[in-house]
């Protein structure tokens, strides 16, 4: 069902990387690296979304750059839309909102699972320490758990 180049994911850089096996990319046939993808792509965020604070005099909240997002996404004719607004929390405080609002995100952005291929979508954000959120995501017989980084 999946085919994809395979991605790792670094906890201390908190970034994403391609697999190699050998010389040559490594191939994930597992629901990994689409959740990955999924999860750490910035998807666009809305009109009415409160972006997170921080901004500086190029990336200001007024300007084309602070909405983020994938710019192809507007030319989807189908309206599909690529990655999730966890990138919202970014330094947002840890209240029961906070953890909703990443859930929420999680779950949009993994929601194609679910509506493309038929299968079961499971997510939980969970503060796992102070200033640091859990966010398991499973789908089929992947599960992936990310801790983001708050404040």
């Amino acid at each position: 069902m999946f085919l994809d180049n395979a991605l790792a994911f670094d906890t201390n850089t908190r970034s994403c990387d391609l697999v190699f096996d050998g010389v040559d990319l490594a191939l994930d046939d597992t629901a990994a690296t689409p959740l990955l993808i999924s999860i750490g792509c910035n998807r666009r965020a809305r009109p009415d979304d409160v972006l997170p604070s921080g901004a500086t005099n190029f990336y200001t909240p007024g300007s084309l750059l602070a909405r983020q997002g994938w710019p192809g996404d507007g030319f989807d004719a189908n309206g599909d839309l690529i990655g999730s607004r966890v990138w919202l929390t970014e330094g947002a405080k840890q209240t029961e909102a906070t953890r909703r609002l990443a859930e929420t995100a999680a779950a949009e952005g993994v929601f194609w699972f679910r509506t493309k291929l038929g299968l079961a979508v499971g997510v939980t954000a969970v503060w796992a320490r102070p200033g640091g959120l859990a966010l398991t995501v499973a789908v089929a017989d992947t599960e992936i758990t990310l801790r983001l980084a708050l404040t």
